[in-house]
């Protein structure tokens, strides 16, 4: 079934627009809480899924059970005898979209996803360095910790950590990078700025560079997508080496079978 909805103007929006509705009529884009029909639904204004709060066009669409009227099917855990409140919201207010929602059996949101969904990827701590086994070696100071392998859609997002300074080799991407740090200092020979931590860098296809990190140990956090080709520094156009998701899937795995994690220790990481 759908619900009905109250729709609340927004302070300063553009005059209201015909709508057709699928009983045949036209109705205003824009309605105002005292011009609501009682037929009207949220089919009427183009959104079919009343759970959730939408913007649509000129006016702020909000389901009832939000709004405070008193019709039946309330939620289970209310006594339905207190409709005070929500019901006399200014019509400038907005609605926040991250309130806290419970279900119609009082218990929080079933959000069913589909049987071909992918699971989530939760990792906490990701900084944390005080298990070894977690870092995969690449360099004497240079080491890589896998957080997400994409190898259905070629990029792999991972921590680089450099102990002591040091260099990653001239290399150029064949496609966007992403890096925010989250300890040190590193910046490339070839660009003035030097990213500290907090900062976010973007770095777009077709760049080549040589990353350079100073004594301090160095944590960044790097979405990589497609290959990474290491170059001659004299000839960039020659390409000596490369990373991609799948080289570092087989580092983690040979260095997670080796330090006695297993080799399958890195298939949670696999999308």
């Amino acid at each position: 079934a759908v619900n009905e909805v109250h729709c609340f103007a927004i302070a300063a929006a553009p005059a209201p627009r015909p709508l057709l509705l699928a009983s045949g009529q036209w109705a205003p884009r824009l309605v105002e809480p005292d011009t609501w029909s009682d037929t009207w639904s949220l089919r009427d204004v183009g959104i079919l899924d009343g759970s959730v709060l939408a913007v649509a066009m000129s006016g702020l669409f909000v389901p009832s059970s939000r709004s405070g009227s008193g019709g039946g099917g309330g939620s289970s855990g209310s006594s339905g005898g207190d409709s005070s409140g929500s019901s006399t919201r200014d019509p400038n207010e907005l609605p926040s979209i991250l309130e806290a929602r419970e279900s119609r059996s009082g218990g929080p949101p079933q959000m069913a996803a589909p049987a071909e969904a992918l699971p989530d990827i939760v990792v906490p701590a990701i900084s944390d360095t005080d298990d070894e086994r977690l870092w995969v070696p690449q360099t004497d100071c240079l080491s890589f910790r896998p957080l997400c392998l994409c190898v259905s859609q070629g990029y792999y997002v991972n921590l680089l950590r450099f102990v002591g300074g040091g260099t990653l080799g001239c290399h150029r991407h064949s496609s966007p990078v992403h890096a925010h740090t989250i300890r040190g200092t590193w910046g490339y020979k070839e660009h003035a700025w030097e990213a500290q931590a907090g900062t976010y860098v973007f770095e777009p296809p077709g760049e080549t560079h040589t990353l350079v990190v100073g004594e301090e140990e160095m944590i960044t956090l790097f979405h990589v997508t497609g290959a990474l080709l290491y170059c001659d520094p004299d000839d960039p156009a020659t390409v000596l080496g490369f990373d991609d998701v799948f080289t570092k899937l087989e580092k983690a795995r040979a260095h997670y079978e080796h330090v006695g994690l297993g080799a399958d220790y890195v298939d949670q990481f696999i999308r």
